[in-house]
C-alpha cells in the first residue's frame, strides 16, 4: 500500500542517513564536514541548522569541550538543530547526541586498546541527525 511504502521509505532514508555519517572515514568527516553533511541531508526540510564555532563556544564556558577540541588540528564545531513543526500545544522534545569526531581529541594521545570503537563516539550525533530527518520528512501518518 502507498501508505506502508511511504513509511519505509522515510524510515529507510533516515536509518541509511544515520549509517552513512557513521561510516564516513575519519579523514573525511572532520567536525566541519559533519555539519556540513548534515546541513545538506537536512536541506528543505523545515530544520534550521545553526554550526557554532570555537568563538561561541569560548563565550558559552564550554571548557571540556574546548579542551577536547584542542587535540585536533580541526577547528570545533557545535551542531544546533531546531524543528519547529510539532502540533501547537504539544511539549517539547529535545534529544541530545555526542557528536566528538574520531580524530577530535588527539588520536595521539588515545589508548591504542580499542582504538576502533573510539570512531562511534559521534554516533549519537548522526542518530540524533537522522532521527531528526525522520521526523521533519514525516507526512502526518508517521507520527506514531
Amino acid at each position: 500500500d502507498g501508505e506502508g511504502w511511504g513509511r519505509g521509505e522515510v524510515l529507510g532514508r533516515a536509518q541509511n542517513l544515520a549509517r552513512q555519517l557513521m561510516e564516513a572515514p575519519a579523514n573525511f568527516l572532520t567536525p566541519t564536514q559533519f555539519c556540513s553533511e548534515a546541513a545538506a541531508a537536512l536541506s528543505g526540510l523545515p530544520v534550521e541548522v545553526t554550526v557554532r564555532d570555537g568563538a561561541w563556544a569560548e563565550e558559552m564556558g564550554m571548557g571540556s569541550f574546548l579542551s577536547v577540541a584542542r587535540g585536533s588540528a580541526q577547528p570545533p564545531r557545535f551542531l544546533e538543530l531546531s524543528y519547529t513543526g510539532g502540533e501547537k500545544g504539544e511539549p517539547p522534545v529535545v534529544f541530545v547526541g555526542k557528536g566528538v569526531t574520531f580524530d577530535t581529541g588527539g588520536i595521539s594521545i588515545k589508548p591504542s586498546a580499542k582504538m576502533d570503537l573510539m570512531r562511534a563516539d559521534m554516533g549519537g550525533a548522526a542518530t540524533v541527525t537522522a532521527a531528526l530527518a525522520r521526523y521533519a520528512m514525516r507526512p502526518r501518518w508517521a507520527r506514531r
